[in-house]
């Protein structure tokens, strides 16, 4: 990799590989062509009004920057007792147990490997896409590409452009921060991707965040094709909880793309 290319991998990606408890989830492993990811499954309890039309759901979940798919539930699943949902969560290359380096430009690989999986084990279960902050990027990449049946996003970055345009990353980088932007891959330009989705998608944005500003999710939203709702988190920085009083409404929100998904 070049300079420039180790520079965006460094700004982007916080990776760890400490031992985390993992509870009752279940571990797979994914190839990838050049490496090994690991994925942690989390199952849902069938519901006791389930039968045999209950809408089957497998949830591929993409975690942040710095989040690890040891952490992962069952979220948004739970939410839907309608459903019966089998949830995966990707840790991508250098997070936890996958295989070294971590770097933006194996992401795609490793998207694309992790669908292969999981529809190679269930062809015949909606597909069901969650991203939180930098893992939207994956989300999109794939519902861009894929038929997805639904689409959850929490604070997605327009990312290059931010790299290339927010004073943050303009000051210290000395004129470069279009040059590190570049690094980050078209087929991840997640502005182009939502141009690209036609899957009804649930955006989940936090009012005050610091860390992904609403001018740059809004890139992302204001370019999506296909239906969408937007729910605003208000008062909150990136990582901030729903507050209670927007609880209803949320779950609202949580039941429309619920609907969607069902068709």
């Amino acid at each position: 990799m070049s300079l420039l290319s180790r520079i965006a991998d460094r700004l982007i990606l916080h990776p760890t590989t400490h031992d985390i408890d993992t509870q009752d989830k279940e571990r797979i492993w994914i190839e990838t062509g050049s490496g090994k990811v690991e994925a942690w499954i989390v199952r849902s309890p069938r519901s006791v009004a389930a039968t045999a039309k209950t809408t089957k759901l497998l949830l591929l979940k993409f975690p942040g920057t710095g989040g690890r798919a040891e952490r992962a539930g069952a979220f948004p699943a739970q939410l839907w007792p309608d459903f019966e949902t089998e949830t995966w969560t990707i840790n991508h290359r250098g997070y936890g147990g996958s295989s070294p380096p971590a770097s933006i430009q194996n992401f795609t690989e490793t998207c694309d490997a992790f669908w292969e999986s999981a529809l190679q084990q269930f062809p015949n279960r909606k597909v069901v896409l969650y991203g939180n902050s930098l893992g939207c990027i994956s989300a999109l990449y794939l519902a861009a590409r894929h038929s997805a049946a639904g689409l959850f996003l929490r604070n997605p970055p327009a990312l290059a452009q931010m790299i290339a345009t927010r004073p943050r990353y303009t000051r210290w980088s000395f004129g470069f921060s279009k040059l590190i932007a570049n690094q980050v891959p078209d087929q991840l330009d997640s502005v182009a991707n939502a141009a690209n989705c036609q899957t009804p998608c649930l955006f989940a944005c936090s009012e005050k965040d610091t860390v992904i500003p609403p001018e740059y999710q809004n890139m992302v939203i204001d370019s999506y094709q296909g239906p969408h709702r937007k729910f605003i988190i208000e008062d909150a920085d990136h990582a901030d909880s729903i507050p209670d009083h927007q609880q209803e409404d949320f779950l609202s929100a949580i039941q429309w793309l619920g609907e969607q998904i069902k068709g």
